[in-house]
This record gives C-alpha cells, sequence and structure tokens, in this order.
C-alpha cells in the first residue's frame, strides 16, 4: 500500500510543480488536503535532492542542463525540455536508509554543481 501511496503523492508534487512552474512543498500540500492551497512562493528554488523530485522549466533555468544530463540517479525521466523527473531510490524506505542518505547528499552535491549564477 506504501507504494501505491507514494506514486500517488509523486504525481501530486509533479502536477504541482508543472501547474505553478516553482517549488511547492509536497507536505505543505498534505497538510493543506488540496494542491490547490499552495504555500506563497515567489520564484523557484532549490533546496536539495530528495527520495522523488520534480524540476519544473523556473528549475532547470538555473541549472547548466547539460551537467544535468550525466547525472547519474535510480531513475530520471525528461519531460521534454520543461521537466526533470528524478527518483534517488527504489523506495521511500530505500531512501532513509545511511546509503540513501549519502546517495541523497551525492546527488544534491552534482545538482549544486551544476547551478549557473
Amino acid at each position: 500500500m506504501r507504494n501505491k501511496r507514494s506514486r500517488q503523492l509523486f504525481r501530486l508534487d509533479c502536477s504541482a510543480h508543472i501547474a505553478g512552474n516553482g517549488f511547492i512543498s509536497l507536505s505543505s500540500v498534505i497538510r493543506s488536503g488540496s494542491c490547490l492551497k499552495p504555500p506563497l512562493v515567489t520564484a523557484p528554488t532549490f533546496a536539495g535532492v530528495f527520495w522523488a523530485n520534480f524540476l519544473g522549466p523556473g528549475h532547470l533555468a538555473d541549472f547548466d542542463v547539460a551537467k544535468i544530463q550525466s547525472i547519474e540517479a535510480y531513475r530520471t525521466k525528461w519531460h521534454g525540455k520543461t521537466g526533470l523527473s528524478l527518483v534517488s531510490a527504489p523506495t521511500l524506505d530505500d531512501a532513509l536508509t545511511p546509503d540513501g542518505e549519502k546517495e541523497l547528499l551525492r546527488l544534491t552535491a552534482e545538482f549544486r554543481a551544476a547551478k549557473v549564477d
């Protein structure tokens, strides 16, 4: 059941990013009970890599796309030129292990290295 719920939350997170072209915290969406009540954000932000991530056009503009394309993760899927889905581990439980945490830190460091000023 957890995998089904995780997939549902990931789809919700992706759709929230596409609709707003900015960062919407998944936890705030869950707390609010609806994707229609996102917090106010004035610009896209990048805090780091989580288990499941979606970067929309506003995020991608902040990175060297060629460098991002070379980053290896458990699963990546490009949505044309407007979005990137990235999953760091097979399950959320795997991402919460010590090895999963190391992978998140590695991915975050690679994304930070790909950031353009």
